[in-house]
């Protein structure tokens, strides 16, 4: 602990507890924001210290996303039960003993399972299960982090506490450690919480329950902060009493990560399109397929000169991307990379052409600004934007990116961008404003210098 003396006053320096599910070394969108604050406040003379999960075998991981912050900081990793599979593993235990036992009715067990409306029981097993996702699916490491945060705080009191999520689990941990020690809380919210299309629940009493813990977490933090300012309209419109206590606080890259990483490029004299990231949901390449494939029909020489790279996720749904390409008949336009560590993706990306942003088309997410747009940002490159939100595109636009924007549903119109990006890169016109101001300002240091002077207001007693 480094302290000042100066006369009779001993004053240290201020510390942070810093509540996130994820931490490097996994290897997941939601990590950059804590890891760069945690950063910036280690070298602001911040104690930092961070309460987190356990990586478990399912996550993938990548040592490099926090080269050395370990060293410097206190992070304290917990396990996290994995309750609904624990669930899953004990009813399909209880189904296997049931099908081993002899049938009580012939007909019944002629009869298909599909045809046969749900059991009593069969429904109540359904609606309790759903309990342990809220409020979500992560609820088994909420026991194990207050423990650990409440022996951390009695060891090493905070002068605040910032938690982030999702998983929402962070900041329900978050509140019940302000409350109970009245350590500050300033709550971080990436993305929309209760009603928010990512994640339905099917029953009434589990949406309210799951809004209540919404509305306690924002009764009990001194501050909310959002990623982007549609969940500030949000929160505003909500909780109306606690509009001037929520700012909006975006996201931003890594600017010496960026700079410091070489082009990375294998299609030659293609031109060639990068999309970094998973497909799931709303959020199809099926829009992109078919507009490469009207491309090529309507000018076959973009064939050869017109190349997909997809950098993340293998699969949409259950189909392999490459199986989906091949459907389309433009399997010779597309390269699926698979998940590449983030410096390589990084590498990718800049040696790239152009970038492709993919919005949720269709569902109330359609506003959402994912993480990569700010990447789009730091490396400067035209985007491909396809059923994106505006704030998404006006972000981009302001960090000095060239942007074309079409709908999800309309493959003419992509298929016209896509030619449009093409002659721009013949005639050697595809290319950006460069502008280190308009960077800085989407930068992750910013991000953090807005996140720090929000710990510091938290930390301003009650008046």
């Amino acid at each position: 602990m480094r302290e000042v003396i100066t006369g009779k006053r001993c004053s240290r320096d201020p510390a942070v507890l810093l509540v996130t599910y994820h931490f490097p070394p996994v290897n997941t969108v939601g990590v950059h924001r804590p890891v760069a604050l945690a950063r910036h406040l280690f070298e602001k003379n911040w104690q930092v210290t961070v309460l987190t999960a356990r990586p478990n075998e399912r996550q993938r991981c990548d040592p490099l996303l926090a080269w050395g912050l370990e060293s410097r900081i206190r992070v304290v990793r917990t396990p996290s039960p994995d309750l609904p599979a624990i669930a899953a593993g004990i009813l399909k235990g209880r189904r296997r003993t049931q099908r081993q036992a002899p049938s009580r009715k012939a007909d019944q067990a002629q009869q298909p399972a599909s045809d046969r409306p749900p059991s009593m029981l069969r429904r109540f097993v359904d609606w309790a299960s759903w309990w342990l996702h809220v409020p979500d699916s992560v609820s088994g490491w909420f026991v194990p982090a207050v423990g650990a945060g409440l022996r951390e705080i009695r060891k090493r009191r905070p002068d605040v506490l910032f938690a982030t999520g999702p998983p929402w689990t962070a900041l329900v941990v978050g509140a019940t450690l302000s409350f109970v020690t009245g350590v500050p809380l300033v709550a971080d919210f990436r993305d929309p919480w209760h009603g928010s299309p990512w994640h339905p629940i099917p029953y009434a009493a589990h949406r309210a329950f799951r809004g209540w813990l919404e509305a306690r977490v924002v009764r009990i933090a001194r501050r909310i902060t959002c990623a982007w300012e549609g969940i500030e309209r949000l929160m505003r419109e909500r909780y109306p009493r606690r509009g001037r206590h929520i700012a909006t606080v975006l996201n931003g890259f890594d600017v010496d990560k960026m700079d410091a990483i070489a082009p990375s490029r294998r299609n030659g004299d293609c031109c060639t399109l990068i999309h970094i990231g998973n497909f799931y949901m709303h959020r199809s390449p099926e829009p992109l397929f078919d507009g490469l494939r009207r491309v090529r029909d309507r000018h076959p020489e973009a064939r050869g000169r017109l190349r997909v790279a997809l950098v993340g996720g293998e699969r949409y749904g259950n189909r392999p991307l490459a199986d989906l390409a091949d459907a389309y008949g433009v399997a010779d336009m597309v390269r699926c990379v698979g998940p590449r560590p983030h410096r390589e993706s990084l590498g990718m990306l800049k040696g790239a052409d152009a970038a492709l942003l993919f919005g949720q088309s269709g569902s109330k997410a359609l506003a959402s600004v994912p993480g990569k747009v700010y990447e789009y940002i730091g490396a400067g490159k035209p985007v491909l934007a396809v059923g994106a939100g505006e704030e998404a595109l006006q972000i981009m636009r302001r960090g000095g990116c060239r942007v074309w924007a079409v709908p999800a549903d309309a493959p003419d119109s992509l298929a016209d961008a896509l030619r449009s990006i093409l002659a721009d890169y013949r005639r050697g016109t595809l290319r950006c404003r460069g502008d280190e101001t308009l960077r800085y300002e989407f930068s992750q240091a910013r991000m953090a210098e807005h996140l720090e002077s929000t710990l510091r207001q938290a930390m301003t007693p009650r008046r």
